[in-house]
């Protein structure tokens, strides 16, 4: 359940082309974007930050919906994947609500992850006292399907999200636990499986399907359609990061029926143009990749690769 004992699950060595980002190595956080709504030159919607759930009915939705998330797979869908998933839904569902990555070692769990590497997530719920507000953190374990404390777990790398695209550390502000530095470049890869190259066709299949419904876009039985969303509450990383999300959950449980590869899928933000862009990257081979939007799919390839600067890359 761990990546590894003693180590933080952060690959040394990535084993893919991946654009201009080096992989992360020690302590730190991506950074949480500034909770305030504006326009820059650029045009650029920054998020708000809104809890208008209780945390206990935030909690006990997190807890209700990673039991649906399928079955633990060692390397192959793991803590991480969890996390992950677990994060893409709480932001769809609770648009505003700030929730993030945690990893770093457990201090609970027994032989399965007591000091060894392992994924959480981080809530992070607003707290008003004399006047000021404040926001503090619950932590919660999709992969066991409970709710921790900060005690029983010491992080080593926090991913808030939304993610931010630009590399200018004023951009962002961190909640509780404070890491630093804020990571203005790299690619946080995991130790896992080798990549399934062979499915990357049938994963641009099922990716083009989801451009053409609209995936994650439209109102459903339990989400708002983004349109009629106020602006800034949910920005276009967050559907990105979904859609990064549910494709790995997909690819385990409905492409695969026992997978022993991961897919060879990651995300990546950065700048195009001097513009935020957040994007799909799919891997081929090892060396050779391509960009794949969620509202266009890979046709954004050939205008972006020569101009895209990525700041951060998850694989």
């Amino acid at each position: 359940m761990g990546m590894g004992k003693h180590k933080t699950g952060l690959a040394k060595k990535i084993g893919l082309d991946v654009p201009s980002s080096p992989p992360l190595k020690g302590k730190g956080t991506t950074g949480l974007m500034l909770p305030e709504l504006k326009r820059s030159q650029n045009n650029i919607l920054y998020p708000k930050l809104k809890s208008s759930n209780s945390p206990e009915f935030i909690m006990q939705y997190i807890a209700n919906k990673s039991n649906g998330y399928g079955k633990y797979i060692e390397s192959v869908w793991d803590c991480e994947d969890f996390a992950y998933l677990a994060a893409a839904d709480v932001r769809r569902r609770f648009p505003g609500q700030p929730i993030g990555v945690l990893l770093g070692i457990g201090k609970y769990g027994g032989e399965d992850i007591d000091g060894k590497g392992h994924a959480i997530n981080i809530l992070w719920f607003p707290e008003r006292e004399d006047d000021q507000m404040s926001w503090f953190p619950r932590y919660y374990d999709a992969t066991t399907k409970q709710e921790i404390t900060a005690q029983q777990f010491d992080p080593i790398l926090v991913i808030p999200l939304p993610i931010g695209c630009s590399n200018d550390k004023k951009k962002y502000r961190d909640f509780p636990p404070l890491l630093s530095p804020v990571i203005t470049n790299g690619t946080i890869a995991l130790d896992r499986a080798p990549y399934d190259y062979d499915a990357i066709g049938d994963i641009k299949k099922e990716l083009d399907r989801w451009v053409k419904i609209e995936y994650g876009v439209g109102k459903d039985s339990e989400n708002e359609a983004l349109g009629q969303l106020p602006d800034g509450l949910y920005i276009p990383s967050d559907l990105t990061f979904y859609w990064f999300a549910h494709i790995r959950n997909w690819f385990a449980h409905e492409l695969k029926e026992k997978p022993v590869k991961v897919p060879p899928v990651g995300i990546a933000f950065g700048q195009f143009k001097e513009k935020d862009l957040d994007i799909l990257i799919l891997w081929k081979s090892p060396t050779e990749y391509t960009y794949f939007h969620t509202l266009i799919g890979e046709e954004i390839d050939p205008v972006i690769r020569s101009g895209f600067k990525p700041r951060l890359v998850i694989v």
